[in-house]
C-alpha cells in the first residue's frame, strides 16, 4: 500500500468562514469550531478543553455530538489523556481506548467510543487548552486527520491569544494597579451609564465617597510601604461586604468610592456603617508594626434636580469633606 500523501491544502466552507466572522464572543467561536470539525475530520466527538485556572484541571467549554464527558465537566490534568497533551504540548493519538488507565479514555470507551486524538492549542509561548476528536471506529483518524486537527488548534488558539490580551488590556484599562478595585475613569464610565439610566427611566443610585483620616502620617511614620499595605488590607475589607451589582473604586491616592446600582442614600448608609464597623476591627499589620485605621464618608442620592453625575459626584464629595470639618471618622449625608 502507498503512503498516504500528506495535504498541504485544506478547502474551508464559506458558510463556516461566515460563521466565524459572525461569532461575537469567545464562547460563540468555540462552539462554531467544535460544531464545524467532524465535517473536516470524521469523528462521532468533538470538543474543546480549556485550561481552568487552578492549574489542576481542564473544563470542557464546547462540544459536538457524543456527550460522555459533557459541557462543564472539570476533568483532572493528572491521570488523562488530555492533561497529559495540554502538559506536554504534544499532539498524541489514542488508537484503542478500551483498557486503557486514564480517566477520560475509559469514559469514551464506555460510551462506546474507540479511538480518540488530542491537540494542544499553543500560541505565543501559551497552552490555552486542547482540541479533542473521537470516533467510534478503531484506526479512525489519518496522518492527514493529525494535520488538520493541528492546524485546526493553532487556529483556534489565535483567537483565545487575542481574546486573552484583550482581556488583559480591557483590564488593566479599567483595574487599579496597586488594589485591584475598579479605578477613576471606571467609576466615571460607570456613573455616566448610570446617570443616563436615571434621566431615562428614574432609576435611583447612591454614592459613598469614603478617605482614609490621616493617610499621610501613616507614610511619613512608617514609609510608603506601609501606606499600600493599609489600602490592599482596606481595599479586601470593603471588597467583601460590597454587592456584585455595584462599584468599588479607587479614585485617589487613599479616596475610594462605591456607586450602590438601584438604591437610595437610606441603603448607602447601612452599607456605610458596615465599613465603619469592619474598619474599625481591622488591624493593618506592617513588619511586625500594627495599626489600625479611620475613614470619614460622604453619602448622597440622585435627585430630580441633576442633570450630570459630575453634579452627584460632587455633592457626595461635599458631604465627605463634611465629615472631615466635624472631626472625621464619621459619615455625613447631603
Amino acid at each position: 500500500m502507498d503512503r498516504e500523501s500528506v495535504i498541504t491544502h485544506l478547502n474551508v466552507p464559506i458558510s463556516f468562514l461566515n460563521e466565524m466572522a459572525e461569532a461575537e464572543t469567545i464562547d460563540q467561536t468555540l462552539s462554531c469550531i467544535a460544531r464545524w470539525l467532524p465535517k473536516f475530520i470524521a469523528a462521532d466527538r468533538a470538543s474543546i478543553c480549556l485550561d481552568d485556572g487552578d492549574d489542576a484541571h481542564l473544563r470542557v467549554y464546547a462540544l459536538s455530538g457524543n456527550k460522555a464527558i459533557p459541557l462543564e465537566f472539570r476533568l483532572l490534568i493528572a491521570g488523562t489523556m488530555v492533561g497529559r497533551v495540554f502538559k506536554n504540548q504534544k499532539l498524541e493519538v489514542a488508537k484503542k481506548l478500551e483498557g486503557m488507565s486514564e480517566q477520560d479514555c475509559q469514559i469514551l470507551a464506555d460510551s462506546g467510543l474507540t479511538t480518540c486524538m488530542d491537540a494542544p492549542m499553543m500560541k505565543g509561548g501559551i497552552c490555552f487548552g486542547t482540541l479533542n476528536v473521537a470516533h467510534s471506529m478503531a484506526h479512525a483518524f489519518s496522518q492527514n486527520d493529525t494535520v488538520i486537527l493541528k492546524c485546526f488548534a493553532d487556529w483556534t488558539a489565535s483567537y483565545l491569544l487575542y481574546h486573552h490580551q484583550l482581556s488583559i488590556q480591557r483590564k488593566l484599562a479599567i483595574t487599579d494597579p496597586l488594589t485591584g478595585v475598579r479605578n477613576r475613569r471606571s467609576f466615571f464610565n460607570f456613573g455616566q451609564k448610570l446617570m443616563s439610566s436615571w434621566l431615562s427611566f428614574q432609576t435611583q443610585f447612591s454614592i459613598v465617597a469614603i478617605d482614609i483620616d490621616h493617610f499621610k502620617k501613616i507614610n511619613d511614620r512608617l514609609g510608603h510601604d506601609a501606606g499600600d499595605c493599609a489600602l490592599k488590607q482596606l481595599t479586601h475589607a470593603i471588597e467583601k461586604i460590597v454587592r456584585e451589582n455595584d462599584l468599588f473604586a479607587r479614585i485617589g491616592g487613599e479616596e475610594f468610592v462605591i456607586i450602590i446600582d438601584g438604591q437610595d442614600s437610606r441603603i448607602a448608609g447601612e452599607l456605610a456603617k458596615r465599613i465603619q464597623n469592619v474598619t474599625r476591627n481591622l488591624r493593618i499589620d506592617y513588619n511586625g508594626q500594627e495599626f489600625t485605621l479611620t475613614l470619614s464618608m460622604g453619602i448622597t442620592q440622585v435627585t430630580h434636580n441633576d442633570y450630570s453625575f459630575e453634579q452627584v459626584f460632587s455633592r457626595a464629595d461635599k458631604a465627605l469633606y463634611k465629615s472631615k470639618t466635624l472631626g472625621r471618622n464619621r459619615i455625613s449625608v447631603m
